[in-house]
């Protein structure tokens, strides 16, 4: 007794503890509970119940209390019966049983008098109606997952089903499927098999298994347990497939297309239609190792995508400005006063309205304090081409196909996927069960240029915008649950996630100098690429945000313990996770150039020509 109440008084500090901490701990399991009477509803103590997993043969016991209650807690997700017998009772027999993620199941079983050789049978699930927690949530279960389609086959899309949880705003930069109650998207917590899926970084879900993997998953909407502290915007508890006494297994292959689509309005007539390919294909296996004991599953999803990024029509050099001939700009009218207004005297130089200027050449101070405005015109609009844009113009500025200045384009990108899974579980004994999950994901993009809510983060031509980001993503999970006693049960986990980018790298590794640039050198030697140009009309170059390399970790141990005694059960446990965070940004690498204002000659398109940048950064 006195064990008891010291083991009480340090349950309640842990419990405290936790609270204070705001730990995360990932409950993958359900529990079932009830009370068994007689037919006259007096409570029967002392009776045995069994509960097996049909799947995997895995048998737990129990006994019930004085006041006839049993309870069954860190129980794995799947399909049970329930046995209970005690002398003097026929033995009940209930199939059927289903418990799902984070469910308080309940089963009362009123006995009837008789021999225990005789059998009573039902089939039958549980209450569903949870009346022992008060956190709000609904599972999405395996059958939901396989009858519902899904875009891009990403199973947290059934999340939007649910009530309290809405698509992101578009603006939205985290990356996550939805928000919930309310809160900002970032506010989520991903958990995958008890292990903490979410990179705190961006406070994003590090990968999530392909459908054919997931057993199930529930949103945990409002009122969490202590066990699921942290964050205030949901908790996302996805729980991937186990392997069980009988082999089973899938293949499948989805595939789109643009065989039916139609042509962009926008595109030039000789342009075909964007390109539009994605494959994915895969297939899952599990069953025995080693029968009512050792237990496989391993899952595979492969992803090829070829998409056609079109971009807005672009503003291009007709063929004549390619070589500094501005001509076409002169009207032929009345010349014109080029200081400003309330600058102007009858004694001031005048123009073609269209005339370009030399900046370099003589000036002309406008009367009555007014600026200086340069008055050496090109003769014939001819503006000298500078060297280093002569070399962006042959290599990487296109000749127009719509009109006479206007060009669309649509080049492919590429965007390859392939996810592996393994999960492990192994009952050691009567007392013991270890589990172990892998998820590894690695992801290759290549796009030629990329686009984002209609604007161009770099080069929007299709040759030397180029750039590549890959990604490896995984997560690890290990746990072992152990009985003491039938009211005394600890779970253990250890689970680590890591998140690898390498974004960005430009495609076309021009260097700088190979431009003729003299004075321009690479922050990263090994992300050289050809500096940016931004023009009113047109950008060159790569993704200004590389190459950018991110690698987040995190470390998680967490010890839960439960302690049943009658109709108490008392909960406590730590949770500590290290976190590490390296990274190495990387925008800018080579510099940019910016020609937009037309300050020097009159003509931001000729600035471009002629060399004169507005900006450099």
């Amino acid at each position: 007794m006195k064990f008891h109440r010291a083991l009480l008084r340090f349950g309640f500090v842990f419990c405290f503890l936790a609270v204070l901490s705001g730990s995360a701990w990932a409950q993958t399991k359900a529990s079932l509970r009830g009370t068994v009477t007689d037919q006259s509803g007096g409570v029967v103590a002392g009776a045995k119940v069994i509960l097996t997993n049909t799947g995997t043969g895995i048998a737990r016991t129990a006994s019930t209390s004085a006041d006839g209650t049993y309870l069954f807690d860190l129980v794995e997700v799947g399909k049970y019966s329930v046995t209970v017998d005690k002398p003097g009772f026929s033995t009940f027999v209930q199939d059927g049983i289903v418990l799902e993620l984070n469910q308080n199941g309940r089963l009362d079983v009123a006995l009837k008098v008789g021999q225990e050789s005789q059998t009573i049978e039902v089939t039958s699930n549980v209450v569903q109606v949870d009346t022992t927690g008060a956190v709000l949530g609904k599972v999405e279960n395996e059958r939901m997952i396989n009858d519902l389609p899904l875009l891009d086959r990403d199973t947290l899309q059934l999340g939007l089903l649910q009530a309290g949880v809405f698509a992101p705003d578009p603006d939205d930069g985290s990356g996550n499927p939805f928000s919930v109650s309310g809160q900002r998207s970032e506010s989520l917590t991903f958990l995958l098999d008890g292990g903490n899926n979410t990179d705190f970084l961006g406070n994003n879900i590090v990968v999530s298994p392909n459908p054919d993997a997931v057993e199930e998953f529930k949103i945990l909407t409002n009122n969490y347990d202590a066990q699921y502290g942290r964050t205030s915007g949901g908790i996302v508890n996805q729980i991937t497939k186990s392997g069980t006494n009988a082999y089973h297994g899938d293949l499948f292959e989805f595939n789109r297309n643009n065989f039916f689509n139609a042509r962009d309005y926008f595109l030039p007539d000789d342009q075909d239609k964007q390109t539009f390919k994605r494959n994915q294909f895969g297939g899952t296996v599990g069953g025995p190792i080693k029968k009512d004991k050792l237990f496989f599953f391993l899952a595979y999803q492969a992803t090829r995508s070829r998409v056609g990024q079109t971009s807005p029509q672009l503003t291009v050099l007709t063929p004549d400005q390619r070589t500094g001939n501005f001509s076409s700009l002169l009207t032929g009218g009345t010349p014109v006063d080029f200081c400003p207004t309330g600058f102007q005297s009858p004694a001031d130089p005048t123009f073609d309205s269209g005339q370009l200027f030399n900046p370099t050449g003589t000036t002309f101070t406008c009367p009555n304090g007014g600026p200086t405005i340069p008055v050496t015109p090109y003769a014939n609009n001819q503006v000298p081409v500078n060297p280093v844009i002569a070399n962006y113009i042959k290599d990487f500025l296109p000749l127009p196909n719509v009109g006479t200045n206007g060009f669309i384009s649509s080049p492919t990108a590429a965007l390859d996927d392939d996810q592996g899974i393994a999960h492990i579980d192994y009952t050691l004994g009567k007392n013991d069960t270890i589990s172990f999950v892998y998820l590894v994901d690695d992801t290759r993009q290549a796009y030629p240029f990329q686009i984002i809510n209609g604007a161009s983060t770099g080069g929007d031509v299709p040759i030397g915008s180029g750039f590549s980001t890959n990604f490896r993503d995984q997560i690890g999970a290990f746990t072992w649950t152990h009985t003491f006693s039938p009211g005394m049960l600890n779970e253990f986990r250890f689970a680590a996630n890591r998140t690898a980018t390498l974004q960005a790298t430009p495609t076309d590794q021009t260097t700088p100098s190979a431009l003729g640039f003299t004075n321009v050198n690479p922050d990263d030697p090994n992300g050289a690429a050809p500096p940016i140009i931004f023009t009113n009309g047109f950008n060159l170059g790569p993704s200004p945000q590389g190459p950018t390399t991110l690698h987040d970790a995190t470390f998680e141990w967490a010890d839960n313990y439960t302690w049943t005694h009658d109709r108490h059960e008392i909960k406590f446990g730590a949770d500590i996770s290290r976190i590490r965070q390296n990274f190495h940004f990387d925008f800018f690498n080579n510099g940019s150039y910016d020609f937009t204002f037309g300050d020097f000659t009159g003509d931001e398109t000729a600035d471009f020509v002629a060399g004169f940048w507005d900006n450099y950064f």
